[in-house]
Protein backbone atom coordinates (compact mmCIF):
# COMPACT_ATOMS: atom_id res chain seq x y z
CA UNK A 1 0.00 0.00 0.00
CA UNK A 2 0.94 3.60 -1.00
CA UNK A 3 1.44 5.01 2.32
CA UNK A 4 2.38 2.55 5.47
CA UNK A 5 1.62 4.68 8.19
CA UNK A 6 -1.59 6.39 6.68
CA UNK A 7 -4.30 5.11 9.40
CA UNK A 8 -6.91 4.69 5.96
CA UNK A 9 -4.33 1.76 4.86
CA UNK A 10 -3.78 0.73 7.70
CA UNK A 11 -7.63 -0.16 8.52
CA UNK A 12 -7.78 -1.65 5.32
CA UNK A 13 -4.69 -3.78 5.94
CA UNK A 14 -6.12 -4.71 9.57
CA UNK A 15 -9.38 -5.80 8.09
CA UNK A 16 -8.15 -8.16 5.10
CA UNK A 17 -5.68 -9.85 7.63
CA UNK A 18 -8.82 -10.21 10.18
CA UNK A 19 -11.02 -11.83 7.63
CA UNK A 20 -8.56 -14.02 6.43
CA UNK A 21 -8.10 -15.49 9.86
CA UNK A 22 -11.59 -16.39 9.42
CA UNK A 23 -11.59 -17.98 5.89
CA UNK A 24 -9.20 -20.20 4.11
CA UNK A 25 -6.37 -18.65 2.43
CA UNK A 26 -7.40 -19.68 -0.91
CA UNK A 27 -10.45 -17.65 -1.52
CA UNK A 28 -10.57 -15.67 -4.36
CA UNK A 29 -12.48 -12.21 -5.06
CA UNK A 30 -13.29 -9.90 -7.67
CA UNK A 31 -12.17 -6.01 -7.39
CA UNK A 32 -15.73 -5.23 -6.76
CA UNK A 33 -16.08 -8.05 -4.11
CA UNK A 34 -13.20 -6.65 -2.03
CA UNK A 35 -14.78 -3.38 -2.80
CA UNK A 36 -17.95 -4.38 -0.86
CA UNK A 37 -15.85 -6.11 1.92
CA UNK A 38 -14.38 -2.99 2.32
CA UNK A 39 -17.35 -0.58 2.68
CA UNK A 40 -19.56 -3.14 4.68
CA UNK A 41 -16.89 -3.14 7.13
CA UNK A 42 -17.46 0.94 7.36
CA UNK A 43 -14.15 1.91 5.42
CA UNK A 44 -14.74 4.65 3.46
CA UNK A 45 -14.78 3.09 -0.54
CA UNK A 46 -13.72 6.40 -2.26
CA UNK A 47 -10.38 6.44 -1.45
CA UNK A 48 -9.41 2.67 -2.04
CA UNK A 49 -6.93 2.19 -4.75
CA UNK A 50 -6.50 -0.69 -6.62
CA UNK A 51 -6.39 -4.01 -5.74
CA UNK A 52 -3.85 -4.49 -7.93
CA UNK A 53 -1.60 -1.74 -6.62
CA UNK A 54 -0.95 -3.90 -3.67
CA UNK A 55 -0.23 -7.31 -4.63
CA UNK A 56 2.69 -9.37 -3.95
CA UNK A 57 3.62 -10.29 -7.88
CA UNK A 58 2.37 -6.90 -9.28
CA UNK A 59 4.67 -3.55 -8.89
CA UNK A 60 2.72 -0.17 -9.49
CA UNK A 61 4.18 1.49 -12.83
CA UNK A 62 4.45 4.69 -10.83
CA UNK A 63 5.32 3.01 -7.43
CA UNK A 64 8.07 0.25 -7.93
CA UNK A 65 10.60 2.44 -6.49
CA UNK A 66 8.82 1.99 -2.86
CA UNK A 67 7.32 -1.23 -3.71
CA UNK A 68 9.58 -2.89 -0.92
CA UNK A 69 8.22 -0.79 1.92
CA UNK A 70 4.89 -1.40 0.74
CA UNK A 71 2.11 -3.17 2.90
CA UNK A 72 0.80 -6.19 0.43
CA UNK A 73 -2.40 -8.07 0.73
CA UNK A 74 -3.34 -9.72 -2.36
CA UNK A 75 -1.72 -12.03 -5.61
CA UNK A 76 -3.76 -11.14 -8.44
CA UNK A 77 -4.62 -14.45 -10.44
CA UNK A 78 -6.03 -12.64 -13.45
CA UNK A 79 -7.18 -9.56 -14.69
CA UNK A 80 -9.60 -8.71 -12.29
CA UNK A 81 -9.24 -11.13 -9.71
CA UNK A 82 -7.63 -11.35 -6.38
CA UNK A 83 -6.13 -13.97 -3.94
CA UNK A 84 -6.47 -12.63 -0.75
CA UNK A 85 -3.34 -13.17 1.34
CA UNK A 86 -2.73 -10.65 4.15
CA UNK A 87 0.46 -8.59 5.05
CA UNK A 88 2.03 -11.67 6.78
CA UNK A 89 1.69 -14.28 4.76
CA UNK A 90 4.92 -16.02 3.36
CA UNK A 91 4.15 -15.83 -0.28
CA UNK A 92 6.58 -17.53 -2.97
CA UNK A 93 6.71 -15.73 -6.09
CA UNK A 94 7.68 -13.34 -8.70
CA UNK A 95 7.02 -9.97 -8.94
CA UNK A 96 6.11 -8.20 -12.20
CA UNK A 97 6.16 -4.68 -13.01
CA UNK A 98 2.92 -3.76 -14.55
CA UNK A 99 2.25 -4.48 -18.36
CA UNK A 100 2.86 -1.04 -20.83
CA UNK A 101 1.68 -3.15 -23.46
CA UNK A 102 0.24 -6.89 -24.05
CA UNK A 103 3.26 -8.31 -24.77
CA UNK A 104 5.40 -6.62 -21.99
CA UNK A 105 5.59 -8.20 -18.96
CA UNK A 106 9.22 -8.29 -16.79
CA UNK A 107 10.01 -9.78 -13.99
CA UNK A 108 12.19 -7.50 -11.05
CA UNK A 109 12.25 -9.85 -8.15
CA UNK A 110 10.87 -12.09 -6.22
CA UNK A 111 9.51 -13.29 -2.62
CA UNK A 112 10.84 -15.88 -0.76
CA UNK A 113 8.99 -17.06 2.34
CA UNK A 114 7.33 -13.66 2.74
CA UNK A 115 11.22 -11.90 1.90
CA UNK A 116 11.40 -9.63 -0.84
CA UNK A 117 14.51 -9.90 -3.18
CA UNK A 118 14.39 -7.03 -6.16
CA UNK A 119 16.52 -7.89 -8.90
CA UNK A 120 19.45 -5.63 -10.08
CA UNK A 121 18.41 -4.11 -13.39
CA UNK A 122 21.01 -6.36 -15.50
CA UNK A 123 18.77 -9.56 -13.94
CA UNK A 124 15.48 -8.01 -15.39
CA UNK A 125 13.41 -9.81 -17.81
CA UNK A 126 10.89 -10.35 -19.89
CA UNK A 127 8.53 -13.83 -19.51
CA UNK A 128 8.92 -14.71 -22.84
CA UNK A 129 12.75 -14.79 -22.07
CA UNK A 130 11.98 -16.25 -18.07
CA UNK A 131 10.44 -19.21 -19.89
CA UNK A 132 12.14 -20.04 -23.15
CA UNK A 133 13.68 -23.00 -23.54
CA UNK A 134 17.71 -23.62 -23.81
CA UNK A 135 17.35 -27.51 -23.82
CA UNK A 136 19.77 -27.24 -27.34
CA UNK A 137 22.54 -25.66 -25.19
CA UNK A 138 24.61 -28.47 -22.96
CA UNK A 139 26.08 -27.65 -19.72
CA UNK A 140 29.62 -29.28 -19.01
CA UNK A 141 30.79 -29.01 -15.20
CA UNK A 142 28.12 -25.46 -14.88
CA UNK A 143 30.26 -24.01 -17.32
CA UNK A 144 29.09 -23.32 -21.28
CA UNK A 145 31.35 -24.82 -23.70
CA UNK A 146 31.65 -23.42 -27.10
CA UNK A 147 33.57 -22.70 -30.18
CA UNK A 148 32.90 -20.39 -32.50
CA UNK A 149 29.05 -19.00 -32.49
CA UNK A 150 26.88 -16.55 -34.70
CA UNK A 151 23.72 -15.64 -35.17
CA UNK A 152 20.97 -17.47 -33.37
CA UNK A 153 23.21 -20.01 -31.59
CA UNK A 154 25.29 -16.53 -30.30
CA UNK A 155 21.80 -15.23 -29.22
CA UNK A 156 21.19 -18.57 -27.60
CA UNK A 157 24.22 -18.65 -25.58
CA UNK A 158 23.48 -15.41 -24.30
CA UNK A 159 20.05 -16.31 -23.34
CA UNK A 160 21.36 -19.43 -21.32
CA UNK A 161 24.05 -16.85 -19.45
CA UNK A 162 21.69 -14.78 -18.55
CA UNK A 163 19.72 -17.30 -17.21
CA UNK A 164 22.57 -18.76 -15.22
CA UNK A 165 23.01 -15.46 -13.91
CA UNK A 166 19.78 -15.37 -12.50
CA UNK A 167 19.91 -18.81 -11.40
CA UNK A 168 23.22 -18.17 -9.55
CA UNK A 169 21.63 -14.73 -8.44
CA UNK A 170 18.57 -16.56 -6.62
CA UNK A 171 21.10 -18.68 -4.88
CA UNK A 172 22.67 -15.51 -3.73
CA UNK A 173 20.35 -14.38 -2.28
CA UNK A 174 18.98 -17.71 -0.33
CA UNK A 175 22.64 -18.51 1.15
CA UNK A 176 25.38 -16.42 2.21
CA UNK A 177 28.03 -19.29 1.94
CA UNK A 178 28.68 -22.80 0.92
CA UNK A 179 25.74 -24.82 2.24
CA UNK A 180 28.25 -27.75 3.35
CA UNK A 181 31.08 -26.42 4.70
CA UNK A 182 30.32 -22.87 5.16
CA UNK A 183 33.18 -21.10 2.49
CA UNK A 184 31.99 -17.58 2.38
CA UNK A 185 34.38 -16.01 -0.32
CA UNK A 186 31.67 -15.73 -3.10
CA UNK A 187 34.02 -15.60 -6.04
CA UNK A 188 34.62 -19.57 -5.50
CA UNK A 189 30.86 -20.54 -4.97
CA UNK A 190 29.02 -22.14 -7.19
CA UNK A 191 25.39 -22.22 -8.60
CA UNK A 192 24.50 -25.97 -8.53
CA UNK A 193 22.00 -27.85 -9.93
CA UNK A 194 20.25 -30.73 -8.15
CA UNK A 195 18.61 -31.90 -11.25
CA UNK A 196 21.11 -31.87 -13.47
CA UNK A 197 20.71 -28.15 -16.38
CA UNK A 198 20.73 -30.74 -19.68
CA UNK A 199 17.63 -33.21 -17.39
CA UNK A 200 15.45 -30.25 -16.32
CA UNK A 201 12.30 -28.32 -17.94
CA UNK A 202 12.52 -24.60 -18.13
CA UNK A 203 11.07 -23.99 -15.14
CA UNK A 204 12.88 -26.30 -12.83
CA UNK A 205 16.81 -24.94 -14.69
CA UNK A 206 15.73 -21.26 -13.07
CA UNK A 207 14.54 -22.77 -9.93
CA UNK A 208 16.13 -21.53 -6.91
CA UNK A 209 14.52 -24.76 -4.56
CA UNK A 210 16.88 -27.14 -7.66
CA UNK A 211 20.19 -25.76 -6.86
CA UNK A 212 22.64 -25.99 -3.89
CA UNK A 213 25.40 -23.01 -3.33
CA UNK A 214 28.61 -25.18 -2.94
CA UNK A 215 32.89 -24.69 -2.89
CA UNK A 216 34.06 -25.97 -5.79
CA UNK A 217 35.16 -28.90 -3.75
CA UNK A 218 32.01 -30.06 -2.46
CA UNK A 219 30.31 -29.06 -6.00
CA UNK A 220 32.48 -31.16 -8.54
CA UNK A 221 31.61 -34.21 -5.77
CA UNK A 222 27.91 -32.72 -5.90
CA UNK A 223 27.65 -33.13 -9.36
CA UNK A 224 29.50 -35.96 -10.17
CA UNK A 225 27.52 -38.12 -7.86
CA UNK A 226 30.06 -39.12 -5.33
CA UNK A 227 27.69 -37.16 -2.91
CA UNK A 228 24.07 -37.12 -1.79
CA UNK A 229 21.90 -35.99 0.72
CA UNK A 230 18.82 -37.14 2.22
CA UNK A 231 15.29 -35.24 2.79
CA UNK A 232 17.03 -33.91 6.59
CA UNK A 233 20.09 -33.12 4.78
CA UNK A 234 22.18 -35.45 5.94
CA UNK A 235 24.91 -36.33 3.68
CA UNK A 236 25.41 -39.58 2.03
CA UNK A 237 28.65 -40.54 0.47
CA UNK A 238 29.40 -42.93 -2.01
CA UNK A 239 30.86 -46.29 -1.06
CA UNK A 240 32.68 -45.35 -4.41
CA UNK A 241 35.18 -43.21 -1.85
CA UNK A 242 37.60 -44.03 0.31
CA UNK A 243 37.46 -43.34 3.78
CA UNK A 244 41.50 -42.05 3.76
CA UNK A 245 40.08 -39.88 0.91
CA UNK A 246 37.41 -38.02 3.25
CA UNK A 247 39.84 -35.31 4.98
CA UNK A 248 41.32 -34.53 1.95
CA UNK A 249 38.10 -34.28 0.44
CA UNK A 250 36.87 -32.15 3.26
CA UNK A 251 33.52 -34.28 3.86
CA UNK A 252 32.75 -36.68 6.75
CA UNK A 253 29.30 -38.70 7.47
CA UNK A 254 28.29 -36.17 10.47
CA UNK A 255 27.61 -33.11 7.83
CA UNK A 256 24.33 -31.93 7.20
CA UNK A 257 22.81 -28.97 4.98
CA UNK A 258 19.85 -27.20 5.54
CA UNK A 259 16.53 -28.67 3.26
CA UNK A 260 14.21 -26.26 1.95
CA UNK A 261 10.59 -28.50 1.43
CA UNK A 262 11.02 -27.52 -2.20
CA UNK A 263 14.76 -29.04 -2.60
CA UNK A 264 12.89 -32.72 -1.70
CA UNK A 265 11.79 -33.39 -5.03
CA UNK A 266 15.09 -32.85 -6.72
CA UNK A 267 17.21 -34.34 -3.96
CA UNK A 268 15.00 -37.49 -4.74
CA UNK A 269 16.13 -37.37 -8.19
CA UNK A 270 20.15 -36.97 -7.60
CA UNK A 271 20.04 -39.73 -4.93
CA UNK A 272 17.72 -42.09 -7.61
CA UNK A 273 19.57 -40.99 -11.00
CA UNK A 274 22.82 -39.36 -10.53
CA UNK A 275 24.25 -41.06 -6.97
CA UNK A 276 26.83 -43.29 -7.02
CA UNK A 277 25.71 -45.78 -4.29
Amino acid sequence: MREKNNDYYRDVANFINNYIRKHPKDVHKSKAEIDKMISDAGIKIGRWDEPSDHCYNSVPDSGANKFAEEIHLFEIIEKGKYKLLGENYPYNGLVFKKKQTPSETTMIGEWKNGKLKMWDESYQMTEDEYSDSICSIEENDGKISSSILIGKEKDTVIKVRVNQSLFRNRLMSRYDSCCLCGMKNKHFLVASHIKPWSESSSEEKLDADNGLLLCPNHDILFDRGWITFDDDGKIIISSGLDYDDYALLNISSNMYIDVWNGNKKYLAYHRAYKFHK
